[in-house]
């Protein structure tokens, strides 16, 4: 009898190391997303800073969401996927990039309303503005680029996964140990 009561006492000490060890290495996975979340913001900032205007949008859509098995690192900033992956030559949508040039020209774009041509040029404010005028010439010009060459890929976490996969590594080194 004292056997069983033995076997039930060690499978009991068994679970719990179970629990603990797999507790340590989701704290692990948690803590490796936010150093990596970090080196992401990090190389972000030396790629796209310059670009992204006043408010660095792109940087600040860097977040950690931790999950039950860990944690995920995402940047939901609507354009994210073309910063990282690029694009090839098309018409992007003018509003979005008309609103970013005035981000980076300083010019509040809030009030200037929809027009029913692709560059807005049948809007009567830009007549009235020319500083609204340069600032729709300026975008008008980007997305000519873009429908002419597309955009360069920036590889932003493509290019620290080597460095991701070591920052996980030291983690589940240490929480195992």
């Amino acid at each position: 009898m004292s056997d069983f009561t033995d076997a039930n006492a060690l499978a009991e000490a068994i679970l719990r190391d179970q629990q603990e060890l797999r507790d340590r290495i989701i704290q692990a996975l948690r803590d490796a997303a936010m150093i990596c979340h970090s080196l992401a913001a990090e190389k972000s900032a030396e790629i796209v800073s310059q670009s992204d205007g006043a408010n660095g949008r792109f940087l600040q859509s860097w977040s950690v969401t931790e999950l039950d098995n860990g944690a995920e690192l995402v940047n939901d900033a609507p354009y994210a996927g073309i910063i990282e992956e690029g694009s090839r030559p098309h018409w992007p949508p003018f509003r979005p990039i008309f609103d970013y040039m005035g981000r980076v020209m300083g010019i509040p774009t809030a009030g200037v309303p929809s027009g029913s041509k692709y560059d807005l040029s049948d809007v009567p404010i830009f007549k009235a503005e020319p500083a609204l005028e340069k600032l729709r010439q300026a975008a008008y010009s980007v997305a000519l680029a873009i429908s002419l060459g597309g955009t360069k890929p920036r590889h932003i976490l493509a290019g620290l996964q080597q460095v991701f996969d070591e920052v996980v590594r030291e983690r589940l080194d240490q929480a195992v140990q």
